[in-house]
């Protein structure tokens, strides 16, 4: 994490912007590292 971005989420008063939010507004298929959509993806795909 860069310092600009350190210091927006140390300052409370300076709400970052929507697409920094993690995970807030995303869909499942967005990260595939949480563990139960790789194993759901992985599991269910014939192989």
């Amino acid at each position: 994490m860069s310092d600009a971005d350190q210091k927006t989420y140390d300052n409370p008063s300076n709400t970052p912007p929507p697409e920094e939010l993690p995970y807030a507004d995303m869909e499942p298929e967005e990260f595939p590292d949480d563990p139960d959509v790789a194993g759901a993806t992985e599991s269910g795909t014939p192989g």
